[in-house]
């Protein structure tokens, strides 16, 4: 996705603009789809990252409970 800032054109993911904006149905839906929580497009900041700048908190533990997900599936 690209959106423009006056001049600046900003590369962010579905998933990343959903953490920035802080909603967590969004987010788990985009999760439960397959969106990877450690993609980064071409802004920098993560998902998780995203939901911790913008003090999302509710956004942040649905976030935080894929991640953890997505570990313990790696792990077994």
């Amino acid at each position: 996705m690209y959106y423009y800032l006056g001049m600046i054109e900003i590369h962010i993911s579905p998933l990343q603009m959903a953490a920035r904006k802080g909603g967590p149905t969004v987010l788990k839906m985009l999760l439960d789809g397959g969106a990877k929580l450690e993609a980064c497009a071409r802004y920098p900041s993560s998902p998780l990252d995203l939901t911790i700048m913008c003090g999302h908190l509710e956004a942040f533990f649905c976030s935080l409970r894929a991640l953890h997900l997505s570990l313990a599936t790696k792990v077994l």
